[in-house]
């Protein structure tokens, strides 16, 4: 049986390979720490607007953080 990475977990390897703190993340996309925390923790799904900036600050495929 596989286990099918999540967003969310995606999100935050992604975050930890960039150094980068959750708040700062927020900081750079200029959104709450909550904002963040729900995508890495609660399975929120980063939507519209914060894909783009998402995929820039972090340095990856949109496809590979929501795929």
């Amino acid at each position: 049986m596989s286990t099918k990475t999540t967003p969310g977990e995606k999100i935050k390897v992604a975050r930890k390979r960039a150094g980068m703190t959750q708040q700062k993340l927020a900081e750079a996309l200029g959104c709450s720490l909550r904002t963040v925390q729900g995508w890495e923790t609660e399975g929120r799904i980063p939507f519209g607007k914060w894909l783009g900036p998402l995929s820039r600050i972090l340095d990856v495929p949109v496809g590979a953080l929501v795929d």
